[in-house]
Order: C-alpha cells, then sequence, then structure tokens
C-alpha cells in the first residue's frame, strides 16, 4: 500500500510542477496545454496526497507532494487574499458577459445589468438579434456606447464618456479588439474588449486522434494586446472573454502589470 501511495504521490507531485512550468512559459505544445486545462480538476488532489506522502515516510515523495501543494497554495491563496481596488483610490464596477451568440434578449440582458449596476460593459458575441433593440431597452442607462460594428461581435457600454474608439486588428486571422478612451472624472481610462478565437483541438496527422489543445492563436492575440496595454499611459483596464486559463503564459503577462479585477 504504501508503495502504491508513494508512486502516485511521485508522479503526481512531478506532474503538477512540471505543467505548471511548461504552461507559464508556453511550453510542450498542445498535450500540455490540455492538462494545463484540466488543472483545477487534478492538481489540488496534492491537499490529500501530501497528507499521504507524510505516512509512507518516503523523502521523494514528500518532496514533490510539498512543492506541488506550495504551486497549488499560490493558486488558491489569492482567492483567500483581501480585495484591492482595481483602478486609482476609486471602485469601479467592470462586466464582462458573453452573449452566446443572443442565448437571452434585450429585456433580459438590461435586467442583468440592472441588478449589478456595473460602470463599464464588455459584450461579446453580439448578433443583430440582440444589438438592434438593445438600444431601445437601455434608454437612458449607458448612453455611451459602441454597439457590434458589422462583421464584429463586441460591444461595451459605459457610463463615462468615449474621447476615442478604435478597432486593434489581431495576429493572423483572430478576432479583432476593441480600444476606447472614457473620459472618467477629466482623465483618460483606457479600455480594451477582447475576444480572441477559443483553442483549437490539435489532432495528430493522418490519425485523426486528438493531441492536445492549440491555444498558440489565442495566445498570441492577448500577448499582443498585453504589449499594448503596458505601452498606454495612464490607467487601463482589459476585459472581456480571453478563452484562456489562468497558467497561460498571456494571462500571467496580464497580471505583471494589471490587478485581476475577479480576484480584487
Amino acid at each position: 500500500m504504501k508503495r502504491l501511495l508513494s508512486t502516485v504521490a511521485l508522479a503526481h507531485g512531478l506532474l503538477v510542477v512540471a505543467i505548471t512550468a511548461l504552461a507559464r512559459w508556453g511550453l510542450g505544445g498542445p498535450p500540455t496545454a490540455l492538462l494545463a486545462a484540466s488543472w483545477p480538476l487534478w492538481a489540488p488532489l496534492a491537499l490529500l496526497l501530501f497528507p499521504a506522502a507524510l505516512w509512507t515516510r518516503r523523502r521523494a515523495p514528500l518532496a514533490a507532494q510539498g512543492a506541488a501543494l506550495l504551486v497549488v497554495g499560490a493558486w488558491i491563496g489569492p482567492l483567500l487574499l483581501p480585495s484591492r481596488a482595481v483602478v486609482g483610490d476609486e471602485r469601479l464596477r467592470l462586466m464582462t458577459f458573453n452573449t452566446a451568440l443572443g442565448a437571452l434578449d434585450a429585456a433580459a440582458l438590461v435586467a442583468l445589468l440592472d441588478q449589478h449596476e456595473p460602470d463599464i460593459v464588455a459584450l461579446q458575441e453580439m448578433v443583430p438579434a440582440l444589438s438592434d433593440p438593445l438600444p431601445a431597452a437601455l434608454g437612458e442607462r449607458y448612453p455611451y456606447r459602441v454597439l457590434a460594428a458589422e462583421g464584429q461581435t463586441i460591444a461595451l457600454l459605459s457610463r463615462f464618456p468615449i474621447r476615442q474608439q478604435a478597432w486593434i486588428a489581431a495576429p493572423g486571422a483572430g478576432r479583432a479588439a476593441l480600444r476606447v478612451e472614457l473620459d472618467r472624472g477629466g482623465e483618460p481610462l483606457i479600455v480594451y474588449a477582447v475576444h480572441p478565437r477559443p483553442p483549437a483541438v490539435a489532432w495528430i496527422p493522418q490519425l485523426m486522434i486528438p493531441a492536445g489543445i492549440d491555444a498558440r492563436a489565442t495566445q498570441a492575440q492577448l500577448l499582443a494586446i498585453a504589449a499594448r496595454a503596458e505601452g498606454e499611459a495612464g490607467e487601463v483596464v482589459v476585459l472581456g472573454d480571453f478563452n484562456s486559463i489562468e497558467l497561460s503564459p498571456a494571462i500571467a503577462r496580464l497580471g505583471t502589470t494589471l490587478v485581476d479585477a475577479f480576484r480584487a
């Protein structure tokens, strides 16, 4: 029994550390991306396997599980920390919502906005059946808007005046991102609304067997947005449906200069 637990604890600990490191650096290819995507399902098993490794009294499994426990703690720990202001001294209420190609109507969307009262809203997968009746349903709410342009499915609603707006082309054949400059009390606030294409299934050539997840195009667009955000003067918000996991290089890079509003 101890030998089996030792083997499982050692293999699991090494896998947690290896996949976390590879995913953070964007290495390992589609198989690593697939394991990283399911990381929250199997990595926290370290909470159970660390005591098991202690019981076996074997150094290698204990060391591997100790390292895995540190990695898991670094991921879960920030969720338990006190919140921080997202922008400046006043808290902004931000909302991003994927409409799933109009799965709800305009009235239902407005009811959702009334419930949460966000200051800035990014909407994804907007379709004419939703965007056309939305202005009438909003009424006086969110007087400053960028509704999805032709060929685009991103929209933005704001309580603050819009100074400038532009669509930012994505690398390759990705979806364009929306950049707006808002007037927040006389100070500029830059907002990027993004929705990169989701990762694709990677197949073994000729065999048509799935080999993992190809997230290269998704990461390329988010890394380009991260680089733009880093070059902006003043306060910046990046929000949307990132189609990415927290272990991905792009999310890690965004987190080096921006506050994660979901965790704040």
